[in-house]
């Protein structure tokens, strides 16, 4: 059973009734009975999601969807079937995911900021697509590496550099760079301490020597940040190394 055949059935059993004794209704099956207005949502959800593999999805569609967002059992649902979803190889080799990735990329954003605490879920759903996609598809892989910069604005810092950090050790290098260009233009300092030098782990991996001359006044600018960081423990030599040759960029 995949996880949108279980929001399914868990709406199913919502309205599943049987009458015994009288007119008073009791559920089917030994389980409790899940309440009407979260079968309610569950439906919605599952048809979000199902529209959303065959449509463009509109921003008040999204907006009119606040309430599943909110429910923790049909957010739940939705992260379960995007990560079966968007994690699997074989799916880019289809056309439809250049319409379906979005839309769920823009459900995830909806989800995430309803249900901050969801937000470790959401990004284990992102690193499972960039892997998947890896450099098959460029466009798509920046467009997910655009989304989680968002995340990291929206205050998520240490999650989502925790995730970049993993993910860039095996990423396409020309991504990594993406990454470091998308991350440098959208933060400004003062760096926190763990900010600065999770960015130094990820240009280690990022071959800074084929970033373009137009991205070195980033390069500088980070560097001179880094100066004003009080950094415990000290940087190793090799990052101390890295922000002198940035400095030069």
């Amino acid at each position: 059973m995949t996880s949108s055949d279980g929001i399914a059935a868990a709406a199913a059993e919502g309205g599943a009734m049987e009458t015994v004794r009288g007119d008073s209704p009791t559920p089917r099956g030994a389980g409790p009975k899940i309440p009407e207005s979260i079968a309610r949502l569950l439906h919605q959800a599952l048809a979000l999601m199902t529209k959303a593999s065959t449509a463009k999805l509109r921003p008040d569609e999204l907006d009119s969807a606040v309430e599943v967002f909110q429910e923790p059992a049909a957010a739940i649902g939705m992260l379960q079937h995007s990560h079966q979803l968007l994690g699997n190889v074989d799916a880019y080799g289809e056309e439809r995911m250049t319409l379906v990735l979005p839309n769920y990329l823009s459900m995830l954003h909806r989800l995430a900021c309803e249900q901050p605490g969801l937000i470790p879920q959401v990004l284990m759903v992102l690193q499972a697509v960039l892997k998947a996609i890896g450099s098959t598809k460029m466009d798509l892989s920046r467009r997910v590496l655009a989304f989680l910069v968002s995340m990291l604005l929206s205050g998520a810092v240490d999650l989502v550099m925790n995730m970049a950090m993993a993910w860039s050790t095996s990423a396409d290098p020309s991504l990594v760079r993406h990454f470091i260009q998308l991350v440098l233009e959208s933060v400004e300092p003062p760096y926190s301490a763990f900010f600065a030098r999770s960015m130094l782990a990820i240009m280690h991996t990022g071959l800074l020597a084929r970033m373009r001359p137009t991205h070195g006044t980033l390069l500088r600018e980070f560097a001179v940040g880094c100066q004003a960081v009080a950094f415990l423990p000290p940087l190793s030599n090799k990052d101390l190394d890295l922000l002198e040759e940035l400095a030069k960029y």
